[in-house]
């Protein structure tokens, strides 16, 4: 991880190493077949989940990477269906934010990795661009919606 991080930080080497179509794909190849229903094989799910997050986000803090997640890279889903990295961890996400998908053994997991890809998305919806492309998703409003199901906080002073 701390290759992909030090990548992340060089432009040119990010455009040559990470941006191609199968090293986004193979990124993504987990939170596909998660989408797709199919099982993991990952020691820690959420763990892997959460690095992977953190990845994209510094892919995506990038004028080339967010192009890249938003209009350029077309992945392969399933047999027949091609579509966009945003497409991808935009669906994931909202999928975290319903409790659709679960870390089995790890009951923090989920909210971790929900967390991670919120913060992926929120570097997607930090431009204009990002911002039209995603609106239509309705992310907004499944992050207002969880968070009101968050109980009150309450401290001490």
């Amino acid at each position: 991880m701390e290759v992909l991080w030090m990548l992340c930080e060089r432009t040119e080497c990010a455009a040559e190493c990470l941006y191609p179509a199968p090293v986004i794909e193979t990124l993504l190849a987990p939170v596909i077949a998660l989408l797709n229903g199919q099982q993991v094989r990952l020691k820690s799910p959420a763990a892997a989940l959460t690095l992977i997050a953190d990845v994209l986000a510094r892919i995506a803090n990038t004028d080339r990477g967010l192009a890249l997640f938003l209009y350029e890279t077309n992945l392969v889903v399933t047999h027949t269906e091609r579509t966009f990295p945003a497409h991808v961890i935009v669906q994931f996400t909202l999928r975290l934010l319903e409790k659709e998908l679960s870390s089995p053994g790890e009951p923090d997991g989920s909210q971790t990795s929900c967390g991670a890809f919120i913060f992926v998305c929120r570097q997607m919806y930090n431009t204009c661009e990002g911002l039209q492309v995603l609106r239509p998703y309705g992310l907004h409003k499944a992050v207002a919606a969880a968070w009101k199901k968050v109980p009150a906080l309450h401290f001490s002073i």
